[in-house]
């Protein structure tokens, strides 16, 4: 635990200590009132403050064990909306805090960032890859991110390619598992032109991301929609998934929601 759980921690403990002290100061003020007013203390009366004590150190108690209680889950069901789920529970973050977020232009080149250059100060925090398309007529060169997607290819936290249009909206995602082995190997630069390059170029032939367990620019839902519309979406396209963007727009996409996550949710109740 660290300095500030600590003092969390002695602020509940001083907080119901103040609780038990009070509670027990009033039921003992009025046996005190009592003897002022000229009533003999009788051994019941004795007993009486000896309770008194008693109740202030179980309330104290039940106060602590109250402040400490975990907070109850809220449950989840079909009406859910997606952007009130549990995070990281079902949801996959595409940009958690301290992620590496690389933007991938045509003039950009992979032995120029920071991460390729000094790749130990990263290993250990989330990358999301954009790779975004130029507002004029320049192209991505494959051998550029087949080199990208080497240098990246031992990271662990290396999870999500997004493609994205000139104005930043969601053309379509990638799994990073696939970019390891499809974008590295001896077939790299065919297969990143077909999956990135012709992709960016005309967003029509997105829906082959779906071939390699991704998604295309139509498989995306809006937070505001519920469990049970995520999972309608998924069976009548018999998608793998769905990309989440906030608030309805689709330069805002921040999670993957699965199939398999959203039968389970759905399966919760109404």
């Amino acid at each position: 635990m660290g300095k500030a759980g600590e003092a969390a921690g002695m602020k509940k403990i001083a907080l119901s200590a103040i609780v038990g002290i009070a509670a027990a100061a009033l039921v003992a003020g009025a046996f005190l009132a009592a003897r002022y007013a000229g009533l003999a203390l009788s051994p019941e009366l004795l007993m009486g403050v000896a309770a008194t004590l008693a109740f202030g150190a179980s309330t104290a108690g039940f106060t602590l064990a109250a402040m400490n209680k975990p907070a109850e889950k809220k449950k989840v069901t079909r009406s859910t909306a997606l952007s009130d789920l549990p995070a990281r529970e079902f949801v996959q973050a595409l940009a958690e805090d301290k992620a590496v977020q690389i933007v991938m232009r045509p003039d950009s080149l992979a032995e120029a960032l920071d991460i390729v250059k000094n790749p130990a100060s990263y290993t250990d925090r989330p990358v999301l890859v954009t790779i975004k398309k130029s507002k004029d007529t320049r192209v991505f060169n494959p051998i550029v991110l087949k080199q990208l997607f080497r240098a990246l290819q031992s990271f662990p936290g290396f999870l999500h390619i997004l493609l994205a249009n000139e104005h930043d909206e969601f053309l379509g995602y990638i799994p990073a598992w696939r970019a390891r082995t499809d974008f590295t190997g001896a077939n790299a630069e065919s297969q990143i032109r077909k999956y990135i390059v012709d992709v960016l170029a005309d967003p029509s032939t997105g829906t082959a991301l779906r071939d390699i367990g991704g998604l295309a620019m139509e498989d995306w839902i809006s937070d505001d929609k519920t469990v049970a519309d995520a999972a309608r979406k998924t069976s009548e396209g018999l998608l793998r998934g769905l990309v989440i963007c906030k608030d309805g727009r689709k330069r805002k996409p921040y999670g993957v929601i699965y199939t398999e996550e959203l039968y389970k949710l759905a399966a919760y109740g109404a």
